[in-house]
């Protein structure tokens, strides 16, 4: 792996393929799967990684009056950070608010996509630290 890393570092690097063993070029995915029920959505600058515009964050909506006022209904736009997550209630009689947190990172962001004997495609993650 030492050595590796070495020649990449190197100017015209380029990645060994093997198209016969259905393996391409290498990819790169710095972001985890968010969790069951949340989605990956943009980050701002405001946090703690990423960049505008990339999939940094996951959201939810949350339904919370069931026929009640909305709670926190004092103000046209509320916004609540705890526990690592924000909470956004968007309108004075919203029965909804957007809950965010910053996306998971990977522990082996660089993968590989390599034809399964099915047809499929399969992805192997890897990491280059030693």
């Amino acid at each position: 792996m030492e050595r590796l890393i070495t020649a990449m570092k190197r100017p015209g690097f380029s990645w060994p393929t093997c198209p016969e063993g259905g393996a391409g070029k290498p990819g790169y995915d710095q972001y985890a799967d968010c969790r069951a029920g949340w989605q990956p959505v943009a980050g701002d600058q405001d946090y703690d990684h990423g960049r505008s515009g990339e999939l940094s964050r996951c959201s939810r909506t949350v339904r919370v009056c069931n026929g009640r006022t909305p709670q926190n209904a004092d103000s046209d736009r509320k916004e609540d950070t705890r526990d690592g997550i924000t909470r956004e209630l968007l309108g004075r009689n919203s029965c909804e608010y957007r809950e965010y947190v910053a996306r998971p990172l990977r522990a082996q962001p660089y993968y590989f996509d390599i034809k399964s004997e099915q047809g499929g495609t399969e992805r192997h993650y890897f990491d280059l630290r030693h």
